[in-house]
């Protein structure tokens, strides 16, 4: 079976649960997101929690921390629409942003998907270049409040903040990822006022 039709049917059945927080006092299930990074390397790994038969569907990607809102607000209206795998395809071709992926035994995905027979998975990206990013996970489990680390500090911390400097002095990688959003329904807006006051966002 392919991964995208795995994906689907993976949606479907926790479909119910979309309107779920992440740390809602009840909730039912929560899916954790726990990041490490390793010289050059970032990994998030995803782990269901709540009932045994629940399942999830989770990606990670690190972008300029000045993109965060934007594109978590994309992976959240995406996700929202059931379209995760593609979103984060779309943003796999975008320069300025890294998309984490599993080590799969075939073929790497993107999608890290959680069942009753894989309650964990980790997403990762090797040989990043050395910058201070913001990394943005989210789960189909909970669209409306993805997880936004920011100024995670990637590779030598001199090479690191070098190259934050010369990344905000291009503005290139801006650009290149708010053309790919979409801020018609508001996501983006209510992100940022989520992050500025406070709230669930991190």
């Amino acid at each position: 079976m392919t991964t995208t039709r795995t994906f689907a049917r993976s949606a479907a059945v926790i479909g119910a649960a979309t309107a779920l927080t992440l740390a809602g006092a009840g909730a039912a299930m929560a899916t954790t997101h726990d990041s490490k990074v390793d010289g050059n390397t970032v990994s998030v790994t995803f782990e269901l929690e709540g009932n045994f038969l629940d399942s999830d569907a989770c990606g990670a990607v690190l972008v300029q921390t000045t993109e965060a809102v934007s594109v978590a607000a994309q992976l959240a209206e995406a996700t929202t629409d059931g379209n995760l795998l593609g979103i984060l395809k779309a943003l796999n071709y975008n320069e300025s942003v890294t998309v984490l992926k599993t080590d799969g035994i075939l073929i790497d995905s993107a999608v890290a998907l959680l069942s009753v027979t894989n309650r964990a998975e980790t997403v990762y990206a090797t040989d990043v270049p050395s910058n201070v990013y913001a990394l943005v996970s989210v789960c189909v489990s909970d669209t409306a409040n993805p997880t936004i680390t920011p100024f995670v500090m990637v590779g030598n911390p001199v090479d690191a903040v070098v190259g934050s400097v010369q990344s905000a002095s291009t503005g290139d990688s801006r650009g290149a990822a708010s053309s790919l959003v979409q801020s018609g329904n508001g996501t983006e807006g209510n992100l940022s006022a989520s992050l500025l006051g406070g709230g669930s966002g991190e």
